[in-house]
């Protein structure tokens, strides 16, 4: 046989818990401190990832124009110019900053190195490695530097990987280092060692001037030294200047 259950009107059927209602003060009090405990754990997974920006962002403003004074002597020392690195300081300008995935958005820095030369360094968005706060990768870099004599050089690399625990800067994607003056060379893999002042490539390279083409399959440039070593299979192009016609 059926059997239903009524109230009367203004009364309920049960004593149990309203909607929304804990149905033990014990589960009232549980539910307050799962929800202290979230909090606290909540602002401690904040406090977490504005400390890893902190260094995101450092890494970013040592590395990154150490990386293009470093590059720009490639170009430098190909076109017999002397621009030696130097420390600098600098400014960030225009950045946005995603936390939950610590990626900055359009970097901006410029600086004066001390023999007063004036660079800007910018990136589509650079990204930190998830578990990795001495690792920061940038995306379509460029690097503009004006050189002591007037002379302006750009670089710009598909991709950097600033290592700051090695001191290096991985280079790859269409590497390209242009001078106003007329000198370029093109690669597609480099390594920047900061702490022995070295770049090296063991994929083609090709540099061009006024006087010629040169080419090979790796390169090395010695910051000292302020020498570019072309490797394998060299090729030399020589184009000499036209001559003057005698008045």
């Amino acid at each position: 046989m059926a059997a239903s259950i009524t109230a009367a009107p203004g009364k309920r059927a049960f004593k149990g818990p309203r909607r929304g209602e804990p149905a033990h003060r014990g589960e009232e009090r549980h539910t307050a401190d799962y929800a202290a405990q979230w909090t606290q754990a909540r602002r401690r997974r904040s406090i977490a990832a504005a400390a890893r920006y902190t260094r995101f962002v450092q890494q970013l403003k040592v590395l990154l124009p150490a990386g293009a004074l470093v590059i720009v002597l490639a170009v430098v020392t190909f076109s017999s110019i002397n621009a030696s690195r130097n420390d600098i300081t600098f400014a960030f300008d225009e950045i946005e900053a995603q936390e939950d995935d610590l990626k900055m958005l359009n970097p901006k820095l410029n600086g004066v190195d001390k023999e007063g030369r004036p660079y800007t360094v910018t990136a589509d968005y650079a990204q930190q490695i998830k578990g990795r706060a001495d690792f920061v990768t940038l995306y379509n870099m460029q690097a503009d530097v004006t050189l002591k004599d007037g002379q302006w050089v750009s670089i710009s690399a598909g991709r950097g990987e600033l290592d700051s625990a090695k001191e290096t800067l991985t280079l790859t994607g269409d590497i390209n280092v242009f001078s106003d003056r007329g000198y370029e060379m093109r690669t597609s893999a480099a390594l920047v060692d900061f702490g022995n002042g070295m770049i090296s490539g063991d994929k083609p390279v090709e540099g061009q001037g006024p006087l010629g083409v040169i080419k090979g399959n790796g390169f090395t440039v010695d910051q000292e030294k302020e020498l570019v070593t072309f490797t394998g299979g060299v090729e030399t192009t020589y184009i000499p200047p036209p001559h003057k016609k005698a008045k």
